[in-house]
């Protein structure tokens, strides 16, 4: 398979019941938009997927034909969400500044303990030069971002048999046009991430058992629109046109 583990069902759990409750304050000006919303969810039979492990802290494993696998299971618990999210971009003339944020927890309620696989906190930035039109050439841009993401300090050690991750940060950058030739927009943009090939492993992810995310990555993208009609400059004939 090309699930990283032996995650085995369960034929007799049932539904999930939330109940969840979330408020959200927006700015919406011509120069600023914001957003900001925080959120708490209470679960019943929530259908949670952790590792079986030994009382030593080692996981139990199943052997296939394609090799020994960490053993998962699901199981019904009773589980609260709770968090907040926050996103600000602003505009001062070429210059477009972006910033969000987010914080989630998740415990299981009888356990009294912290759930695995919630993301850790996070911030990110980005900021983007907008270049000015030439002829046919328009929506010009060069843009970086940074995103910064925090080890998960809120689990139990004890209830993941490989250590957390620690927390990293990434580096973005990309810049990408628009142009029209031959009666055709066409869209075309290049875009690197991970700039300077930072070696981390992604908390949320199960192929952080075994391997890195992926290093430096770049993307040359070009694209069109099917039914694009140029602007005619021809003058239009009046009233009395024929």
């Amino acid at each position: 398979p090309s699930f990283p583990v032996m995650a085995r069902g369960r034929h007799d759990l049932g539904p999930e019941t939330s109940w969840s409750l979330s408020a959200t304050l927006k700015v919406d000006q011509d120069w600023l938009k914001s957003e900001v919303s925080v959120y708490g969810s209470y679960i019943d039979d929530y259908i949670y997927l952790a590792p079986e492990l030994r009382d030593d802290g080692t996981v139990r494993t199943d052997v296939l034909i394609q090799g020994r696998f960490p053993r998962f299971n699901y199981n019904a618990i009773n589980a609260i969400y709770y968090g907040f999210d926050a996103e600000v971009q602003t505009r001062m003339g070429p210059i477009e500044l972006g910033v969000d944020g987010s914080i989630v927890r998740a415990r299981d309620v009888d356990e009294d303990s912290f759930l695995l696989f919630i993301p850790p906190d996070r911030i990110g930035t980005e900021i983007t030069y907008h270049l000015p039109e030439f002829k046919s050439v328009k929506d010009s841009f060069i843009s970086v971002n940074l995103s910064v993401i925090a080890r998960q300090y809120s689990v139990a050690p004890e209830s993941d048999f490989a250590p957390v991750p620690d927390g990293y940060a990434l580096i973005g950058a990309s810049a990408g046009t628009t142009f029209e030739w031959n009666n055709q927009r066409y869209l075309f943009s290049v875009e690197t991430q991970n700039v300077l090939n930072t070696r981390y492993r992604d908390y949320t992810s199960l192929l952080r058992y075994f391997a890195d995310e992926p290093g430096r990555q770049v993307f040359v993208r070009l694209g069109t629109e099917f039914g694009f009609h140029p602007e005619s400059t021809a003058e239009q004939p009046g009233a009395d046109g024929v």
